[in-house]
C-alpha cells in the first residue's frame, strides 16, 4: 500500500482486508473499484467503510467517475484498490489539486500503475474530458473573480 497524499492511499485487495493496519494508518474509508458489483454499494459490516463501484477497463463514464470523486471528497483518509484504482487516484489528484493529466499520472508511485492509465485509451479519454471540465471550471471561476468577485461568494444573488 502506498501513500499518495496524506489523505489518499493506493492499495490492493489484500490491503483492504486488513482493517487493523488500515486503522493504524488512520484510514477509515476504502473505494473498491474492482468491478465485481454492478451498482455502487456501501459495506457497513466493518469499521472501515467501503464503497464498492463497478469500474471496468476502459473507464468510459465521466458521470460515474465524478460520483466516486464526490464520495471521496466527503471522506478523509481514503484507500483506493481494484483494477481501475490507478485511474481513480489520477482523477482524484486532477479533481482535488487541479493537476493536468500527465502531472497526475506521474504522481503514481509504480511504473505498472502509470502504464495502467496511459495504455488504456478509453481511460485516457475520460481523464482528458475530466481535465477539460476542471480547466473550464477554473477558467469560469477566474473570469467571475475578475468581473465580480461577489458572484463567487453568493452565486445565486444578482443584486
Amino acid at each position: 500500500m502506498r501513500e499518495i497524499r496524506e489523505d489518499l492511499w493506493l492499495g490492493s485487495y489484500i490491503d483492504a482486508k486488513n482493517p487493523k493496519r488500515l486503522e493504524r494508518l488512520g484510514i477509515r474509508h476504502c473505494v473498491d473499484v474492482s468491478g465485481t458489483l454492478s451498482t455502487p454499494t456501501l459495506c457497513s459490516s466493518s469499521p472501515i467503510r467501503t464503497l464498492h463501484v463497478k469500474l471496468e477497463a476502459p473507464v468510459t463514464d465521466t458521470k460515474q467517475l465524478r460520483a466516486v470523486l464526490a464520495w471521496m471528497s466527503a471522506h478523509h483518509k481514503v484507500m483506493v484498490h481494484g483494477t481501475m484504482s490507478s485511474v481513480v487516484v489520477a482523477a482524484t489528484l486532477m479533481y482535488r489539486e487541479g493537476l493536468g493529466l500527465e502531472e497526475a499520472v506521474l504522481e503514481l508511485p509504480e511504473k505498472e500503475q502509470r502504464d495502467q492509465v496511459m495504455m488504456n485509451s478509453g481511460s485516457i479519454q475520460v481523464l482528458k474530458i475530466l481535465e477539460e471540465e476542471i480547466w473550464d471550471r477554473k477558467l469560469v471561476a477566474g473570469i467571475l473573480n475578475v468581473v465580480c468577485p461577489c458572484l463567487l461568494l453568493q452565486p445565486f444573488c444578482f443584486e
